[in-house]
């Protein structure tokens, strides 16, 4: 469940990679990968090819995450808005018993008013979008991938031979050294040593890092175009609906705080204690009937919305 009031959190697997906007500095993050590539000669067929695949990013599927994403928002929100706000009015009542219920009605929420704030910003709902599982689990046919993780794993099977082969030759050539030597030792003798280990085991080792390294500037570049993507398409919706967008999700939010309201009322009158009421609004947040009634009404308002919006 996400906390409306982080409007600009970070991504949940937050890196300096991560947070930079743009190719050129990714490249300039990871130029000995980049440059790996090129020496493969994949390198800007990689580019095009990450273009073109999340270009036509399925419209009808943006519409379903972009609701989603407002749905867990609303339920946090009003989650958040039982434990503290409902309950405070809650006891207001019960200290003045013959105090009008509309008096409490339009107080201010401080969870809504901040999820109101951000709801219609475009780098907040960019930034909710990519943290949904369903953002990172988006398929993408590629052939072209499937020969680059070929093409990668068959260099790891050469580096491992490598390493075997290199492994069996330095303990045999350590076996020999320590009989020659007869327990003697000279500042030349640990140089070739660390000369020996180096060309044996850390040159291999840094050649896999330098594939690990292709494969995150990789995960990173795709990222950075997805949410390019996604940002675009947002920023169509949201900020050429502003005012639409808002007037129906402050109706809603609106008119979902005074049933939460009068709900509470109805049960304080007849004796329950705020723990059980609680526990009500709980249970109906997180059921499916709640989750299925607030998704059908978001996805009505964007696809209308959707549909009265120019083409860019």
């Amino acid at each position: 469940m996400k906390t409306p009031a982080h409007c600009v959190g970070r991504n949940r697997n937050s890196t300096p990679e991560s947070r930079m906007n743009s190719v050129g500095q990714l490249e300039a993050h990871f130029s000995d990968a980049v440059n790996l590539l090129k020496e493969y000669g994949i390198y800007q067929r990689l580019q095009d090819e990450i273009r073109y695949l999340v270009k036509y990013f399925d419209q009808a599927y943006f519409l379903d995450l972009v609701t989603q994403n407002l749905v867990d928002d609303i339920r946090g929100v009003f989650y958040s808005f039982c434990n503290r706000e409902l309950k405070e009015i809650y006891h207001q009542l019960k200290a003045d018993p013959s105090r009008p219920l509309g008096s409490v009605m339009n107080q201010k929420s401080i969870n809504i008013e901040i999820f109101r704030s951000c709801a219609l910003n475009v780098r907040y709902q960019v930034s909710g979008l990519m943290r949904m599982d369903a953002t990172h689990n988006l398929l993408f046919k590629s052939s072209f991938f499937q020969f680059i993780l070929q093409k990668l794993n068959m260099e790891i099977q050469q580096i491992y031979r490598e390493l075997t082969n290199h492994y069996k030759a330095y303990f045999r050539k350590q076996y020999l050294q320590e009989i020659q030597n007869n327990n003697q030792i000279s500042l030349a003798c640990i140089e070739k040593k660390e000369a020996q280990f180096d060309r044996s085991f850390l040159t291999p080792v840094r050649r896999l890092e330098l594939l690990h390294r292709c494969i995150r500037f990789v995960q990173q570049l795709f990222r950075l175009q997805l949410k390019r993507a996604i940002q675009d398409q947002v920023t169509v919706i949201f900020q050429a609906n502003q005012e639409k967008i808002r007037r129906a999700l402050d109706y809603f939010l609106e008119d979902l705080k005074k049933d939460f309201i009068k709900t509470m009322e109805r049960q304080m009158r007849s004796g329950k204690d705020y723990a059980w009421i609680q526990r009500g609004f709980h249970l109906f947040l997180s059921s499916e009937r709640f989750e299925t009634h607030l998704q059908t009404i978001i996805s009505r308002a964007l696809k209308t919305i959707q549909r009265e919006t120019p083409a860019a």
